[in-house]
């Protein structure tokens, strides 16, 4: 995805949906951007005086007060000792004060059509994978490659056969380390963002010989399907 920051807004503004996945993409941008305009945002700021970033995605990241300490410690870029720098900026009072010339609401940002600005992916799946789809099957169960581990939410997967491709959103990708298989599968039932689209769900299995190994599985949304030209 490519990202960008559009915007501040309120701590308590509903108007935007808080960002799924807050993936190291997403992060790079955010940091990089305060740091580029030179903004000092404390934690005090972020939660009250109208400091929640706005991302191109029409998306928010609403944080603790530490946890925004903890990303400023990082755009400050000063030597990390202790683990405990995200106190600087993570908790008292205000630093850059209420953000009054500059709040915004979804009105005020002309939003990007998504399809500019995700990144796409592909796997050539089986023939098994296949006709289990085909015969109306949801979840599939195979390894998520390092590339398509950097994707965001939003970003296109295709998954294709002999030429024919179903095309999906990545709407969310889960991390998980030393649980277990059932505990996967029923996260990724449990998301369910619109009613009336089809959801399919990729779990990978356990790897072999190396069962506590950190697994991933990845929420897929259908768009479309096509046969490639």
């Amino acid at each position: 995805m490519k990202y960008k920051i559009v915007g501040w807004t309120d701590y308590d503004n509903e108007e935007f949906k808080e960002m799924v996945n807050f993936t190291h993409n997403a992060y790079l941008t955010l940091i990089r951007e305060i740091r580029e305009q030179g903004y000092t945002i404390s934690g005090y700021d972020h939660q009250e005086n109208g400091w929640v970033p706005i991302f191109n995605t029409g998306e928010i990241i609403r944080m603790t007060q530490r946890g925004w300490g903890g990303i400023m410690a990082d755009v400050i870029q000063f030597e990390q000792k202790n683990g405990y720098e995200y106190s600087i900026y993570g908790v008292g009072g205000a630093v850059m004060g209420y953000n009054d010339d500059a709040i915004c609401f979804r009105d005020d940002i002309d939003f990007p059509n998504i399809e500019d600005i995700c990144d796409t992916y592909k796997i050539v799946i089986s023939e098994k994978t296949f006709n289990n789809y085909q015969d109306g099957e949801t979840l599939f169960r195979f390894f998520i490659n390092e590339e398509l581990s950097s994707s965001d939410n939003h970003d296109r997967l295709l998954l294709t056969y002999k030429g024919h491709v179903i095309k999906t959103e990545i709407m969310c990708i889960y991390y998980y380390e030393k649980s277990k298989i059932d505990d996967q599968i029923e996260a990724c039932r449990a998301y369910e963002e619109d009613k009336e689209s089809k959801y399919i769900y990729i779990v990978e299995p356990n790897r072999p010989y190396d069962f506590e190994s950190k697994r991933k599985s990845m929420v897929l949304r259908i768009l479309s399907e096509y046969e490639e030209e």
